[in-house]
């Protein structure tokens, strides 16, 4: 059997209440004609952190609302992308992603539907389109029944209450979606390493930037997880997490 070199887990979603949190980004206001705007005329919110000395990460979002995308540049200037990108449709929801090396293309590129499923890859070589896979074709080839046994999922220490325990426990409800009285559901994509350690959240359903951060952050201070096996080899492992933000 082929090794698969990961697993794709739907978690249940969790349902966390209203505390408070916030740190530091900076944060920048636009009217829609994307001039430097005040809190009373805003309509974009851009939030900026540099991810090293170079590297400069954006999230472009409507001021009370979901993401529309997110930037990554090679330097303060940002005129480069150069890393993650992410394209985002009205109601917050991913529609596409994928990397840039130097303002081009690289890497696998993912397209999804409005399930949040993947339906089309694109693999590119810096700029060049190498092929482009139908994933929902492939799918529908697929033969396999899941997990073969002595397989096993990844999973938190403690099962699935504990890691809903951990959420519960370790929120911090954003005072600014208090405020604006949004609530809702917020889905994070993570990869547990065959170390057990997440690496990469991402958000593939958004709501509004504190609690989006607030969800990435729940996930990226998690503990360990146990990490998946296939064939007897600890093997990366893919998960989505919805959280819904209750007021």
């Amino acid at each position: 059997m082929k090794i698969i070199p990961f697993i794709i887990l739907l978690c249940l979603t969790v349902s966390l209440s209203a505390q408070k949190r916030d740190k530091d980004d900076k944060l920048y206001l636009y009217d829609n004609k994307w001039t430097a705007a005040k809190t009373d005329n805003a309509v974009y919110l851009v939030a900026e952190r540099k991810l090293n000395d170079t590297i400069l990460n954006r999230m472009v979002y409507h001021y009370t609302g979901p993401l529309i995308r997110v930037e990554t540049y090679k330097n303060e200037k940002a005129d480069t992308p150069h890393g993650y990108l992410a394209f985002f449709g009205d109601d917050g929801k991913i529609d596409s992603s994928g990397y840039a090396f130097n303002g081009k293309k690289d890497s696998t590129w993912l397209f999804y539907d409005d399930t949040l499923a993947v339906v089309l890859k694109k693999e590119y070589n810096k700029g060049q389109l190498l092929r482009t896979t139908d994933v929902l074709a492939e799918r529908k080839k697929d033969t396999s029944t899941g997990l073969l046994p002595g397989d096993k999922e990844a999973d938190f220490k403690g099962g699935s209450k504990s890691w809903i325990r951990y959420l519960q426990k370790a929120v911090d409800f954003p005072e600014r979606a208090v405020k604006l009285g949004i609530g809702g559901t917020v889905k994070v994509l993570f990869i547990v390493d065959t170390e057990g350690r997440i690496l990469h959240p991402r958000i593939l359903k958004s709501l509004e930037y504190t609690l989006d951060k607030e969800a990435l952050r729940l996930i990226a201070d998690a503990p360990r997880w146990i990490p998946a096996e296939q064939n007897g080899r600890k093997v990366k492992a893919f998960r989505i997490q919805p959280i819904h933000f209750s007021l």
